[in-house]
């Protein structure tokens, strides 16, 4: 019990109790029926707002990690998918054209008014500059024969020689 008490504060900051909750009576959290918890005092759990400062807490937060992972996690994902197909269609030899493209996108975004729109482009800009470097390993890798090649690119390559 005396292990629950060292919590009580913590529960409070998080606001999962309120901290007005928080005094020398206070020695013990229930969970209510309703799945909130409270704290067993004179007056009993009912009628109450479940985690009553979470509401305030979640106006305040900052969202922005969150969207730029998200962000993140797509322009990476949608990167393993356009190299696969600009290999397959152009080839590795427009890696320098999509690397001054990424360069140039990156560098756009030291000139965007909000910061949503900064970390956009310069997540967008950074996956174009790794996509880049990656192309000359797809075709490699297609070269091994672990991705398919383009008969269209395949059979120019023949006339050449």
């Amino acid at each position: 019990m005396r292990s629950l008490r060292l919590f009580l504060p913590l529960l409070a900051a998080c606001g999962i109790i309120a901290s007005d909750e928080l005094s020398e009576s206070a020695s013990l959290v229930r969970i209510h029926p309703a799945g909130f918890m409270c704290l067993i005092t004179t007056e009993p759990c009912i009628n109450r707002e479940p985690f009553p400062n979470l509401r305030k807490r979640m106006d305040s937060m900052n969202w922005t990690g969150l969207w730029t992972g998200l962000i993140l996690l797509l322009a990476i994902g949608m990167g393993f998918f356009w190299v696969i197909k600009i290999e397959y269609a152009l080839g590795a030899g427009v890696w320098p054209v999509i690397l001054a493209f990424g360069l140039l996108v990156s560098a756009a975004s030291l000139f965007m008014p909000s910061f949503s729109a900064a970390v956009v482009l310069g997540l967008l800009g950074g996956t174009m500059i790794w996509g880049a470097t990656e192309l000359p390993a797809q075709a490699k890798r297609v070269e091994r024969g672990i991705f398919p090649s383009n008969p269209k690119r395949t059979a120019r390559r023949k006339r050449r020689r």
